[in-house]
């Protein structure tokens, strides 16, 4: 849990991204999984970044202040804003 990669959270709004240009497509039932796996995704991050944060806070502290690991985190921002559809 430790070794968690801030990065994690790229997975979930590229998902997002793709989801809402195949629904745009008109390709839903693909569109509808890719949003499952998303919000799939989603939760099981925030979870392990939740439980990562208490357990290892200074390593959270290094992922939001260390310069080369500051920037993997900025996507767990936009997915967790993500509006289906």
């Amino acid at each position: 849990m430790r070794g968690v990669h801030p990065g994690g959270f790229a997975v979930v709004m590229a998902t997002g991204i793709v989801s809402t240009a195949l629904r745009q497509a008109g390709q839903l039932r693909i569109s509808a999984v890719l949003l499952a796996i998303a919000v799939a995704a989603f939760a099981v991050l925030a979870a392990l970044s939740l439980v990562r944060g208490v357990a290892f806070p200074a390593e959270l502290r290094a992922d939001l202040t260390h310069p080369d690991r500051a920037p993997s985190r900025w996507p767990s921002w936009p997915s967790s804003c993500w509006p289906p559809g």
